[in-house]
């Protein structure tokens, strides 16, 4: 998730280094600390929004498959319907990625 945050930064920096260069220090000396702020931030609000609901859920069994600890997996161990967990899932990831995607084709 931090992947789209970092290229959606990092093509907002060439955009102004290229089509303002006169005026890019000016420009970033005053949003570099938002940016940075917004690269930690976003993807951070993101994992909570699927990770907290994910501790609400009862489970059934305690064994995950793999080595890497993912949250559909936990998703899937659970005891109760998650059809409705996966709805909410694909929604947050679309509303997630949208914006990321849209300033990063803009800017490119």
């Amino acid at each position: 998730m931090t992947e789209f945050t970092i290229l959606a930064a990092m093509s907002y920096d060439r955009y102004v280094a290229i089509c303002y260069p006169l005026q890019y220090h000016t420009v970033m000396s005053q949003k570099v600390c938002k940016l940075i702020i917004f690269t930690w931030l976003y993807p951070l609000i993101a994992f909570l929004m699927f990770f907290i609901p994910t501790l609400c859920l009862r489970f059934c069994q305690r064994i995950i498959e793999n080595f890497y600890c993912v949250n559909y997996l936990l998703v899937r161990l659970s005891c109760t319907d998650t059809s409705l967990f996966n709805i909410v899932g694909i929604v947050f990831v679309g509303l997630y990625t949208m914006p990321q995607i849209i300033m990063i084709f803009y800017t490119y």
